[in-house]
């Protein structure tokens, strides 16, 4: 059951506690379908050399900060 956010910002801080509290078991509660890959999408957008067939393979694209890139167990 989706519990909603007061904002994108606290939607956004909900998915994620939701992802981590799952990892590494990462079952999702919508059923599988075909889908496009946006990382790939924007990277071939970009100009950049990708395989098409990438276009449909799942990703995790995980966002960085200053903090977690110089220190990677701080939460």
């Amino acid at each position: 059951m989706k519990v909603a956010g007061t904002s994108h910002h606290d939607d956004a801080r909900l998915a994620c506690e939701a992802f981590v509290a799952r990892w590494p078991n990462l079952i999702s509660d919508i059923p599988s379908e075909p889908a496009i890959n946006h990382a790939v999408s924007c990277a071939m957008a970009a100009g950049l050399s990708i395989n098409p067939s990438e276009l449909a393979l799942p990703a995790i694209v995980v966002g960085v900060n200053e903090k977690t890139a110089s220190e990677p167990t701080a939460v």
